[in-house]
């Protein structure tokens, strides 16, 4: 990657067919990325909340899917950093399944707090809050209990991380559903989705920073992305391909 080239965007359409291509061209197992992606998430985390003077816990809202299997994958690296943690799951514990509910049974193990459907919520004293509800397959307005989650987490005074695009927003229109979380940054994963640019997505995203986590170049050219390393100075970086340093 040149200095300051600009980082191509990505569909969510894109987005699955890469997914697909690691496993199906590459022979990458998906848990492994989640792995790497969890702890981009952690090292982010991390740096946010040490700017923050409150020595409440990082809260990390977690969904069913993917994102919410990187955020359980976070919590575990930021317990083992000695940060104190609280998972709020969007559907009960016994519900969690595949990716997600692996990673949910490790952060059980472990003794990582867990908050269900039904605990009351209550986020002013956290130092952070991540957002792991949902990811680039978003399809509808947010129900239920993630939208409580939501909403509380826009009227806390507290910053908000997102994991890949601020949910409730559309990964490529950009468009915001009601509700739709509003970060101060986001850690888009091997590519920026190209919701984080268009439509409402900007205003919701805050700052957006790029992570690396260890998605070949062939998966991208599989599906017809031509990309050379974008990581080529730094693991994580900003949308113009400036190194970010966490």
């Amino acid at each position: 990657m040149n200095d300051n080239t600009p980082l191509p965007t990505i569909t969510g359409t894109q987005m699955a067919a890469v997914d697909r291509a690691m496993v199906e061209v590459c022979g990458l197992e998906l848990l492994q990325v989640m792995e790497v992606a969890g702890r981009a998430v952690a090292i982010v985390a991390r740096s946010l909340m040490r700017k923050r003077a409150s020595r409440g816990p990082v809260v990390i809202l977690c969904g069913s899917g993917g994102n919410g299997g990187d955020g359980l994958v976070c919590a575990r690296y930021l317990t083992g950093w000695g940060c104190a943690v609280e998972c709020w799951l969007v559907r009960p514990a016994s519900e969690y399944r595949g990716l997600a509910g692996h990673q949910l049974q490790i952060a059980r193990r472990i003794d990582v707090p867990l908050r269900e459907p039904g605990s009351a919520i209550a986020f002013d004293d956290a130092a952070l809050i991540v957002d792991g509800l949902f990811g680039f397959g978003l399809s509808a307005a947010p129900m239920g209990y993630a939208a409580e989650l939501i909403q509380a987490a826009n009227a806390a005074p507290t910053p908000v991380l997102a994991i890949d695009i601020p949910s409730g927003v559309d990964a490529t229109s950009g468009v915001a559903l009601e509700p739709a979380i509003d970060a101060v940054t986001t850690l888009t994963l091997g590519l920026p989705k190209a919701g984080l640019v268009a439509g409402d997505g900007a205003s919701y995203a805050g700052e957006v920073v790029v992570a690396d986590i260890g998605i070949p170049a062939a998966a991208y050219t599989s599906v017809g992305i031509p990309l050379s390393s974008q990581f080529d100075t730094a693991e994580f970086v900003a949308l113009d391909g400036t190194p970010r340093r966490f």
